[in-house]
C-alpha cells in the first residue's frame, strides 16, 4: 500500500486537500453540499472584571455579614465588671475579651415554651434550635433593657405582654461569655411574630420535648442545653 501524502487521491479518485501557500485560509474537514467549508476562528471570549468591594466606611468598625448589624458591646473583666467597649465582630473574630449576653424562654399558660429555629442565612448556627429570646448586651445597656429590646426585635412582643423573672447569671459555659438568664411568662393573647432576618420558623413545645430533642442530637446553638438546665425548675413548675 502506498503511503498517504499531500496530493494523494482517495479510493474514488478525489484529490485530498493540499496545504496552500503561506497566508491562505485553512480549510476544515467538514464537507457540506457546496463543498468544503472554511474553518471559522471564534472570537476570544472576554470575562468582565468584577468591581472591587468598597472599603468599610469606618476602619475602626469591622464589617459584618450581609443582613447583620454590628454592635458596640461592653467588655468585662473576669469578675464581670465593665472595663471598656468593643465591636461585636472584633470580639467574636479575635476573642480575648469577655462580654455579656441574655437568654430567655417565653412560656405560655399551658406550660409550652416558644422555640424558634434560626434562619439559614445566619452566620452562626444556621437552622439550629434557639432560645425564645437572646442577644448581646450593648454598651451602656442593662441586661433587662437588652432582653426587652430583643423581645421586640425577635417576637414583636413588648414589656406589657410578659412578666419578667430574672434567674441569675450563669457561670460562663463558654469561655468569655457572661450570660444572664430570664423566664418570660406570656400574659396576653399576643402571638410571637417571626423576624425573618433572625428565624425561619418557630413552634410551641413542652420543655420535656426540647430536652429530648437536645439529647437526640438535634442541631442547636451551643449554649442552649445550659440555658434549659438553668431554667428547668422554673419551666416545669411555673404554670
Amino acid at each position: 500500500m502506498r503511503p498517504r501524502h499531500a496530493g494523494h487521491r482517495d479510493r474514488r479518485g478525489r484529490a485530498r486537500n493540499r496545504p496552500g501557500p503561506a497566508g491562505t485560509q485553512r480549510r476544515s474537514a467538514f464537507r457540506g453540499p457546496d463543498g468544503d467549508v472554511p474553518a471559522v476562528r471564534r472570537p476570544r471570549r472576554t470575562v468582565p472584571r468584577m468591581p472591587d468591594a468598597p472599603p468599610p466606611a469606618d476602619p475602626e468598625q469591622p464589617r459584618r455579614p450581609a443582613g447583620e448589624q454590628d454592635e458596640l458591646l461592653d467588655v468585662l473583666d473576669a469578675a464581670g465588671n465593665v472595663v471598656g467597649a468593643q465591636w461585636r465582630s472584633s470580639v467574636e473574630d479575635a476573642g480575648g475579651s469577655d462580654y455579656r449576653v441574655v437568654n430567655a424562654f417565653l412560656q405560655r399558660g399551658d406550660g409550652r415554651v416558644w422555640l424558634p429555629i434560626r434562619a439559614m442565612s445566619a452566620s452562626r448556627w444556621p437552622g439550629a434550635l434557639d432560645a425564645s429570646v437572646a442577644g448581646h448586651v450593648r454598651h451602656g445597656e442593662t441586661a433587662e433593657q437588652t432582653l426587652l429590646r430583643e423581645l421586640g426585635e425577635e417576637t414583636g412582643l413588648n414589656a406589657a405582654d410578659v412578666a419578667v423573672t430574672p434567674l441569675g447569671r450563669l457561670a460562663p459555659p463558654i469561655v468569655g461569655v457572661h450570660m444572664d438568664v430570664f423566664h418570660l411568662r406570656l400574659l396576653t393573647a399576643a402571638r410571637p411574630v417571626l423576624n425573618p432576618a433572625e428565624h425561619s420558623d418557630g413552634l410551641w413545645v413542652r420543655p420535656q420535648y426540647l430536652a429530648r430533642r437536645l439529647r437526640d442530637g438535634q442541631p442547636a446553638k451551643d449554649d442552649l442545653k445550659y440555658i434549659l438546665h438553668a431554667c428547668w425548675e422554673h419551666l416545669t413548675h411555673a404554670h
